[in-house]
């Protein structure tokens, strides 16, 4: 058996129906027996119809999700397509599942386990994940009839479907692999006896085809089962704490349907989490420019004068920027200038990076603790896993709510003693998490297109905010990127919360006037 995937949906996860009609004519080409649709449109496409009677004529079994509408669409509403609806671990038609008449088969499709992320486990809903459990029962048909067409396949999975519920929202019944393999010889024999002759004879097929039902009808016992449930499979999902950035790549990963290797989510589940290991040399606080901190302000009082002067000295946007450049460099740190980056900034970064090393190890002694090959494409996501810590560090690290109680703002920080003042409680600010989320998504697309971080990875999380902000976010971002913070300036009005560094060479730690939302 082989198994053939084309991509036809981008980065948005869509697609004209023009790239369907060729996937599905590229498919016919590479002689394939089965195709699983799991997509849709609401209204018929010429190009796509046109290219479904194609593959039929091919013999090509062809199945496709239902939808999650109220109506079957396209293309599991074609004639010569399976529509495949979902039903819930106790045999019940999923919330949101497409019915109506052209409603065909229905299998499982809800909190359906998938494998090989993380080495771990995941669970997603939807006729999407239906369908290829039908497509997956047909390969199994069709090896014990590799000399019977599509069409046989189609008729004994609809015959030995679990029969239960009315047309409109079961269609034939569930999917039953076990009675359709029981009924295979007795349904075949009946097949042979009727359907081939009818293919001999055009003029004869309705008649030979009533025949044979009649006769499968008097001689094979519909399927009328107890439908098998099962117990126990509601996903439980993390929060955000300790394994939080990996949580944010998995999620993501799903979300946007990229095709990492499982070798590549190994280290990309590693690379988010290094920044807080001990003994990595990445995962000390101070002027660490790994770990999403703003400059914090110091006090001081000299000659009776109040002087603030900076604490961390870090811009969390110019370093994460700098380590997707650094991730296209496969971490040869020797071949990028410092460019717009804090001095400060630069030097930590080069001094763990010369040399091949990371941090206090080498390349490859840490990919020994990971458990993959020292590549330089290992190097590069890992590179990317790191900016993907960095980057939602921010969104724990560097924001600020204002108190009521005390009439002041304040920055969101650990809390070991009251889990609800945590910084990574969730439900603690929430739409802080949304916008951290986000951001990782974002970046999870630059790795997989191998593309340079910008500001606009960071512009739609703030977006997300109401009532609390990102500490120095308009000054950081001037600083790392002139140019782009022009033409986006009017994002950056939730950022300059405490400091103002516009002109490096006179800092003012002057507080600045924010306007105060309600959360």
């Amino acid at each position: 058996m082989e198994l053939y995937s084309a991509r036809v949906l981008d980065a948005k996860l869509e697609a004209p129906a023009g790239r369907i009609a060729e996937a599905i004519d590229w498919a016919v080409e590479q002689n394939v027996d089965i195709i699983n649709m799991s997509f849709g449109i609401t209204k018929n496409v010429k190009e796509l119809e046109e290219a479904v009677e194609r593959a039929a004529e091919a013999d090509i079994l062809l199945v496709a999700a239902s939808g999650n509408g109220e109506t079957v669409a396209y293309p599991a509403a074609y004639d010569e397509v399976i529509a495949v609806g979902s039903v819930t671990a106790e045999g019940l038609v999923a919330e949101g599942s497409a019915g109506g008449e052209a409603l065909e088969l229905m299998a499982p499709g809800e909190n359906i386990i998938s494998s090989g992320i993380f080495g771990g486990v995941t669970g997603m809903s939807g006729t999407s994940m239906a369908a290829p459990h039908v497509a997956g029962a047909a390969s199994i048909l069709m090896e014990l009839n590799p000399e019977l067409p599509a069409d046989y396949i189609r008729m004994l999975l609809n015959y030995s479907a679990n029969l239960y519920g009315s047309p409109d929202e079961y269609g034939n019944g569930v999917l039953d692999l076990g009675y359709a393999v029981e009924i295979n010889d007795k349904f075949k024999k009946l097949y042979e006896k009727h359907m081939d002759k009818a293919e001999k004879n055009e003029k004869e097929k309705e008649k030979q085809k009533e025949k044979f039902w009649g006769e499968v009808l008097k001689t094979i016992p519909e399927n009328e089962k107890t439908v098998e449930t099962f117990t126990g499979v509601e996903v439980v999902e993390g929060m955000w704490e300790a394994p939080g950035h990996q949580y944010l790549v998995n999620t993501g990963v799903i979300e946007l349907k990229l095709n990492f290797t499982a070798e590549q989510m190994k280290v990309l589940s590693y690379a988010c989490n290094y920044p807080d290991k001990k003994g990595s040399g990445l995962n000390d606080m101070d002027d660490n420019p790994y770990h999403g901190f703003l400059w914090q302000r110091k006090k001081t009082v000299v000659n009776e004068e109040t002087k603030y002067f900076p604490l961390y000295n870090s811009n969390y946007i110019a370093n994460y920027i700098f380590m997707t450049k650094l991730a296209l460099e496969n971490g040869k740190v020797e071949e990028l200038n410092q460019g717009n980056m804090l001095q400060n900034d630069y030097s930590r970064i080069y001094e763990d990076f010369k040399e091949g090393k990371i941090g206090t190890l080498r390349w490859s002694s840490v990919f020994q603790k990971v458990g993959v090959p020292d590549t330089d494409e290992n190097r590069k996501l890992f590179l990317y896993g790191i900016a993907i810590h960095l980057i939602t560090d921010v969104y724990a690290h560097s924001t600020w709510y204002w108190s009521e109680k005390a009439q002041k703002w304040n920055r969101v920080t650990h809390n070991d003693k009251d889990r609800t003042l945590d910084a990574d409680n969730t439900d603690r600010f929430p739409k802080r998490y949304v916008a951290a989320k986000e951001a990782a998504n974002k970046v999870l697309m630059k790795a997989y297109y191998g593309q340079i971080g910008s500001l606009n990875d960071f512009i739609n999380a703030p977006s997300a905010y109401s009532g609390y902000y990102i500490g120095n976010f308009a000054a950081y971002a001037k600083t790392a990127d002139s140019l782009n913070y022009t033409n986006l300036k009017a994002y950056f009005k939730y950022g300059d919360l405490w400091f103002n560094i516009l002109d490096k060479s006179k800092i003012d730690f002057q507080e600045h006037s924010i306007l105060k939302e309600e959360e």
